[in-house]
């Protein structure tokens, strides 16, 4: 596998020791707009919980990323799309054919309703650790040991399993605009022996062969939480996402599996689900907050890029069977090596992925036995225009197409000792999908050919028809940062990442060109995309005036691996990390402004008021209008520089009443303290005098916010309450507030 030696940079999140193999680790892909949680164990996005999710501590497949918001009072989560995923792995010794004598591993996407501990049963975390090359340092200075031909953020994981293969897994991501909707995997399987935690120890030194291996990635795709949330009260599986409003399609021509939202309780007016309330859907679509009208807009799947053909089970000839393997193919199935063409089947199933489910001999359809949907045969081939390369691969089908779980399988393999398995796919995300294509699938309950809806489409709420034609009414949302738009155009991306070839927007197998067959990829990707000029280092502050003050350097202007020509920057504000952005002010590249040789530009925008929060960024781009990603995005709430000398010292609000603190806090609980020295010591008492909390302020801003926790974390009950403000100089001030809850 490729790792990519060059990168010098590696930033090790965790090594994990043999005194802490039984613990479950995770690090966030979080430097592109797609957020996504890797686990040491083979885990992606979280542990499968199927039945319902009320928050998520940490991204489960977020897109877009920093995406949770409050609406009319309640908090949500954002964006999250997936239930869960992982790997399962199935094996025979040679003489112990059959399913009865397989033997499993679990490496995530295990569950039926809540997870099953995999750690320390199936899988055996070895190591874990984060490497980001990154074009700049976090002082915004180059740096020097970036790597061009590489991603920006790369995790490592590696594991055993209770089978023998050792499990080698990198995942990696982009911030540039074309490439940020993406996150790519490569897998290594291989067989050393290690049943457990210690490398060093080989527990099959008597099983030299494994036969019959089976390879499964499953996921369980569910977009979004966010919508399901504002149209059902809950993220739950059933109703919508289990037979209902959640599609599976795949497009063959990037062999991507992908989920959609299509419909709301059988309205297919709803797809997507627009913002519930009229008067809400107008205004967010309008302005693009909350990521504008549509509450789950998100087509979310992956591509399968490369998946091993070298030890395939090679059986006698056509319509026979191997002595390595329980299977008998046909001679369709069977390529010209007579090995079974792959994949061994593209699954869809509910999301009952419990172990006891998976190894039962009488379920067929959901076990890692024989193909479970067959596979297509020429006659369906000629009646579908499918693609012939098609015939005797594996069929996508089955009867309920709005299932959430989807899966690739490979194999039925056979490996020697010191052998080693390779694949790699992408998890892409993109805003709906091509709605001119016909899927495998799509929006439709049978196993034929079908559509999905367009997001350019008749909104009706209320039986109100709010628009014929969305996206020419409204646009899209911010967080849609270039050309690269649909799930299919992000596919499409992430098989230039990771063949190095440029794939034209409309390339389809009937153009005579398989161009997106994995298997005739390199088993290594390329990663060498066209890179950007990076967004700078930015600090941002508030100044006595209440203005703000952003500066930024010119380090980037001296950066060598963009195309093109640096030409300027954009300064941009929003109120939510995921947008709706204001552009502010463009700066030409080379005009300096500062004595400090700093770029710099003042907000004073008298919009932004004071304790309000908002979002900065400043972006870079180049003559051929090539925009970075807003990699430097800064939080900042509204103040004014502290007093020289302490006087009378305001609570704002006062009185408080429920819900009237300060808008964009994502609390709805803040109070604040006004007219600060630069350090002085705020005491809280109850109207018995009680002490209630004392805060220390220390920072050259005139004001604190409070959020109404006692010392003992409790929340202030309703009443009156006396503050006091000293100074280490020994000035003193002091007042009341009222809570009225």
């Amino acid at each position: 596998m490729n790792t990519k030696n060059s990168v010098k940079t590696a930033f090790i999140l965790l090594i994990i020791s043999q005194s802490l193999l039984a613990q479950r680790e995770y690090i966030v892909h979080d430097r592109g707009m797609l957020h996504e949680s890797v686990f040491n164990n083979g885990i992606l996005s979280q542990p499968l919980k199927n039945n319902g999710i009320e928050w998520s501590a940490q991204p489960m497949f977020e897109w877009p990323g920093r995406s949770n918001t409050i609406v009319e009072g309640v908090e949500y989560d954002g964006q999250h799309n997936s239930l869960g995923g992982g790997i399962h792995i199935a094996v025979n010794y040679p003489g112990s054919l059959g399913y009865n004598d397989k033997k499993f591993a679990f490496c995530g996407m295990i569950g039926d309703g809540g997870p099953e501990t995999s750690v320390g049963v199936w899988t055996f975390p070895i190591s874990f650790y984060e490497v980001r090359n990154y074009p700049l340092l976090d002082d915004g200075s180059l740096n020097p040991d970036f790597d061009p031909n590489e991603a920006e953020q790369i995790i490592y994981a590696k594991w055993a399993t209770s089978v023998g293969l050792t499990v080698q897994r990198t995942t990696r991501s982009y911030s540039y605009p074309d490439y940020d909707d993406i996150v790519l995997h490569e897998y290594e399987f291989e067989f050393t022996g290690n049943t457990d935690m210690d490398p060093t120890t080989i527990e099959m030194d008597t099983v030299d062969t494994l036969v019959d291996v089976l390879i499964y990635f499953a996921q369980s795709f569910a977009p979004s939480m966010y919508g399901y949330q504002r149209h059902y009260n809950e993220w739950k599986w059933k109703p919508g996402i289990f037979q209902g409003d959640n599609w599976a399609s795949f497009d063959p021509d990037y062999w991507l599996a992908f989920n959609m939202d299509c419909e709301t309780g059988g309205d297919f007016d709803l797809a997507g689900k627009p913002e519930p309330t009229p008067e809400l859907f107008q205004e967010f679509a309008s302005s693009g907050e909350n990521g504008g009208g549509f509450a789950s807009p998100a087509a979310v799947g992956y591509t399968m890029l490369y998946y091993d053909q070298n030890h395939l089970t090679v059986f006698d000839g056509p319509d026979s069977t191997s002595v390595n393997s329980e299977y008998g193919p046909t001679g369709q199935e069977l390529d010209d090596q007579f090995r079974l063409k792959q994949p061994y089947h593209t699954y869809l199933t509910h999301g009952w992925f419990s172990s006891a489910v998976i190894m039962a001999n009488g379920r067929p359809h959901l076990r890692m036995g024989p193909r479970a949907n067959g596979f297509y045969n020429e006659t369906e081939i000629e009646d579908w225009g499918l693609n012939p390369a098609w015939v005797g691969r594996a069929q996508f089908k089955h009867s309920n197409s709005d299932y959430p779980g989807r899966s690739f399988a490979f194999g039925p393999y056979t490996l020697s000792k010191g052998d080693t398995l390779e694949y790699s796919f992408a998890q892409v995300a993109g805003y709906g999908a091509d709605a001119t294509k016909q899927y495998w699938g799509g929006h439709q309950k049978d196993d034929l050919w079908g559509t999905v809806p367009s997001m350019n489409r008749r909104v009706v709420i209320d039986g109100q028809v709010i628009t014929e034609n969305y996206i020419d009414d409204y646009g899209y949302p911010d967080y849609v940062n270039s050309d690269v738009i649909t799930v299919n155009d992000v596919a499409r991306k992430a098989w230039e990442a990771y063949t190095g070839q440029v794939i034209p927007h409309d390339s389809t197998w009937a153009d005579g060109e398989l161009v997106c067959w994995p298997e005739n990829n390199s088993k290594d990707g390329n990663y060498a995309v066209p890179i950007p000029y990076p967004a700078p280092g930015i600090t941002v502050e508030t100044l006595d005036d209440a203005s703000v003050r952003l500066r930024w350097g010119r380090a980037v202007e001296s950066f060598t691996h963009a195309a093109g020509n640096l030409e300027k920057f954009n300064v941009y504000r929003s109120i939510h990390p995921i947008g709706p952005w204001k552009l502010l002010n463009v700066t030409v590249a080379g005009a300096i402004v500062d004595s400090l040789n700093l770029y710099e530009m003042i907000d004073d925008d008298i919009d932004f008021k004071v304790g309000d929060f908002a979002f900065y960024a400043v972006t870079s781009i180049n003559d051929l209008n090539m925009e970075s990603g807003k990699t430097n995005i800064t939080r900042i709430q509204k103040n004014i520089g502290a007093v020289a000398k302490m006087g009378k010292v305001y609570v704002v609000p006062n009185p408080f009443v429920l819900n009237s603190g300060f808008s964009g806090t994502g609390t709805e609980d803040q109070i604040g303290f006004y007219g600060l020295p630069e350090t002085c010591t705020i005491r809280i008492y109850s109207y018995a005098g009680q002490l209630i909390d004392v805060i220390n302020h220390d920072v050259p801003t005139y004001s604190e916010p409070f959020y109404q926790v006692t010392l003992n974390h409790q929340i202030m009950a309703p009443g009156v309450y006396f503050f006091v403000v000293s100074t280490p100089e020994g000035d003193e001030t002091g007042g009341k507030f009222v809570i009225i809850k």
